[in-house]
């Protein structure tokens, strides 16, 4: 048996790979988080999957302890947008583009973790499941045409407000842009 561990502290990349990836445990790095491994890792084998964001020798550190407890260790580095440089230290490992959205990569995530074809799952499933309420009616609006400040005044807030909406929403789905993320979602059809 392995283990499959996502050391980042973004919870909405961890949600978006718990759907697809059994048994993914979520190692979020903070101040009360200690290095207790042994609740995360069982078997003798682990795969560790690392947001480019998280400082590289927190990961060597916890790559370390695997290794003098004998466990074999792959690590696979995501790399994130937002990441305003590729962090020194992640060059010699396997690197999987995230900047098209967490579902665009499925299957080369499969590729890596040893088997398991991910095709068959709905890729947009996960895409669903974060277009929710004022998101989804916005992107509506929008669609249809509809300008900023009339979407604001319709929603009874300010128009900073809905631009923070807009930001949230594509940043939340792994976009650069908003444009980005509408013709994708439009695209797939997922506002139907």
């Amino acid at each position: 048996m392995n283990s499959k561990i996502l050391i980042s502290h973004d919870r909405f990349l961890y949600h978006a790979l718990e759907e697809v990836i059994p048994n993914l445990q979520h190692m979020s790095v903070d101040g009360n988080n200690g290095l207790d491994l042994d609740a995360f890792w069982q078997g003798d084998e682990c795969y560790l999957l690392v947001d480019n964001r998280m400082p590289f020798n927190f990961v060597e550190k916890i790559r370390a302890l695997l290794l003098d407890k004998k466990v074999k260790v792959e690590l696979i580095v995501l790399e994130m947008k937002g990441a305003i440089y590729f962090r020194k230290g992640y060059e010699k490992y396997k690197k999987i583009d995230m900047r098209g959205g967490v579902s665009l990569c499925l299957d080369v995530i499969a590729a890596c973790l040893h088997g398991g074809n991910f095709s068959e799952i709905k890729n947009i499933a996960w895409q669903k499941r974060f277009i929710r309420g004022i998101d989804l009616e916005l992107m509506r609006l929008i669609q249809a045409g509809e300008s900023l400040a009339l979407i604001a005044k319709q929603f009874r807030m300010p128009v900073k407000r809905v631009y923070f909406h807009r930001e949230r929403f594509y940043r939340d789905l792994g976009f650069e842009s908003y444009n980005q993320a509408c013709i994708f979602i439009i695209h797939n059809g997922l506002l139907d």
